[in-house]
């Protein structure tokens, strides 16, 4: 993966032997969604067509995140596994430009002239609402008429839609933090995953009985709504369906926010191993309870409505 403020060199020079062409996508991608991946697909198979390199072009952080320091959470992946699954669509390269402020000063002509002097563009592709430069001065119409200047064309991609409305990355954030997690897998094209360390906690759950891992949430990421969830936990040891609570514990009085993973088919140690966690569905949203027994009961109930829904997958 790379990270640079600013592209590097010029592609060539007199004495350098020609470089391939390179069709460029630029844009967020967060969350490598299904319409995301339509536009990667296409753009890699042009780039075989006419034999030229297909590269991604992305950012971290996030734009939002220098533009709007206050704003909150929003990504729906980390930074290596959108390079993953951007990968997995068949790029040749995937380029993570480090979005500094300075980046983010730069007029939409001194961003295609960065780029120019990185890659010998033959086609840049974006999503048709694409904004860039300083402001989001830049638009595709103007990134085509810069184009006609450094030699480029622009493919346009219109939205893809589900149902009467566009696939988008806000979208799915509005499914997650209501819960929808299985509307917003459908979207994304796998489920929704957070992942972190295991850390040590007040073992609450091996004293109800039901042991459980706990991962701090990612701060930069979506939390889907506070509840149960039936999903997969993904270990070193391999795949495990579980159950987690997200959110806060008000049976206890604790208001930090935690993913707390039981492993149905697992017993052992975690402590300090990564661990992802895979949202298949929702079980139920969080309460509290009048007593530890009856808190206890419902953790019983809940496994049993995660292995049902789970064997249903």
């Amino acid at each position: 993966m790379t990270h640079e403020t600013t592209p590097g060199a010029p592609h060539e020079s007199a004495v350098d032997a020609p470089t391939p062409g390179v069709i460029a996508a630029i844009g967020a991608f967060d969350g490598l969604h299904r319409g995301h991946q339509i536009l990667l697909g296409e753009m890699v198979e042009r780039a075989a067509a006419i034999g030229a390199r297909a590269v991604c072009v992305t950012f971290d952080p996030d734009p939002v995140q220098i533009l709007h320091p206050g704003a909150p959470p929003r990504n729906l992946c980390s930074t290596a596994e959108r390079e993953q699954l951007i990968r997995a669509v068949g790029v040749d390269e995937v380029f993570v430009w480090a979005f500094t402020p300075q980046v983010a000063q730069m007029t939409p002509a001194e961003f295609v002239a960065a780029l120019c002097g990185r890659y010998r563009l033959v086609e840049v592709w974006v999503g048709a609402d694409f904004g860039f430069g300083r402001n989001r001065a830049g638009n595709v119409q103007s990134l085509a008429t810069l184009g006609e200047r450094h030699g480029f064309a622009v493919h346009a991609r219109a939205p893809v839609y589900d149902g009467d409305q566009p696939i988008s990355s806000t979208r799915i954030r509005d499914l997650l933090e209501r819960g929808e997690v299985v509307e917003a897998a459908r979207l994304l094209g796998r489920p929704y995953r957070l992942a972190g360390e295991v850390l040590g906690g007040a073992q609450r759950g091996r004293q109800l009985g039901f042991p459980t891992a706990n991962v701090v949430p990612p701060p930069q990421q979506v939390l889907p709504a506070h509840g149960v969830y039936a999903g997969l936990a993904s270990i070193a040891s391999g795949v495990y369906p579980s159950v987690a609570n997200v959110g806060t514990r008000p049976t206890f009085g604790e208001e930090q926010p935690l993913i707390e993973v039981h492993l149905l088919e697992f017993s052992g140690d975690l402590y300090g191993q990564q661990l992802a966690f895979d949202f298949v569905e929702q079980v139920r949203t969080i309460r509290r309870f009048d007593s530890v027994d009856a808190l206890r009961a419902q953790i019983a109930a809940d496994i049993a409505g995660a292995r049902a829904s789970l064997a249903h997958r």
